[in-house]
């Protein structure tokens, strides 16, 4: 449901902005670079665009950083079960040895008697 949420609406989205870019074919932007002191007459359509492209992009990249996120949470997960069972197998092993020495210790004391 939600990924076709998002469709829907980059849909939308898409149609606005080629809507915009038809209608406006002829405007144009003069874009003032302060760093350079230099003034740059851009057509409103490539400004549209290019802002949509750099949206796009970013969002994408939004959507990677919380992929690895869960990621490195199920990751986590996993450190967290092998070292859970690796402290359980050396408690088992614990037991075992305290067992062996106790047994021994009996079989001692019954060869003594």
């Amino acid at each position: 449901m939600k990924k076709n949420l998002m469709s829907i609406i980059f849909i939308l989205i898409l149609a606005g902005i080629l809507w915009l870019t038809v209608a406006n074919t002829s405007s144009s932007l003069n874009v003032v670079v302060p760093y350079f002191n230099k003034s740059i007459n851009v057509s409103l359509n490539v400004f549209i665009w290019a802002i949509f492209i750099l949206g796009a992009v970013g969002v994408q990249g939004l959507n990677f950083n919380a992929a690895d996120a869960k990621n490195a949470q199920s990751y986590k997960k996993q450190y967290e079960k092998i070292a859970v069972s690796s402290e359980e197998q050396n408690d088992r092993v614990k037991i075992l040895e305290e067992k062996i020495k106790s047994l021994e210790i009996a079989l001692e004391k019954a060869l003594q008697k």
